[in-house]
């Protein structure tokens, strides 16, 4: 969590960039995170209170990056941030249920 927040804020030139579009960073970074959280709380309630907190947390900083003059605030990397927290609570879901 500590890491998207730090690589939410800081300037552009200071994060790894992957050379895709901003949009697939996002969801990479977030379903990563989905994958992390999903796996240590495994009920339902959990997982879905995982993918509410990470949307919430990729809304409240692409929010804050609007007041900063080095950073642009884009509705579609939220929208990406939540897709890859719902992708990878998917996921985890998925491969605990596998391996029951």
């Amino acid at each position: 969590i500590f890491s998207l927040v730090a690589l939410s804020l800081v300037p552009g030139k200071y994060y790894p960039n992957l050379g895709v579009p901003s949009a697939i960073e996002h969801g990479l970074a977030y379903c990563a995170a989905g994958v992390a959280l999903a796996l240590g709380w495994q009920t339902p309630a959990h997982r879905l209170g995982v993918i509410v907190f990470l949307s919430s947390l990729a809304a409240l900083l692409e929010i804050w990056q609007f007041w900063l003059p080095y950073r642009d605030a884009d509705l579609r990397d939220m929208l990406a941030s939540s897709l890859g927290a719902f992708l990878g609570v998917f996921l985890a879901s998925t491969l605990v249920s596998r391996l029951k």
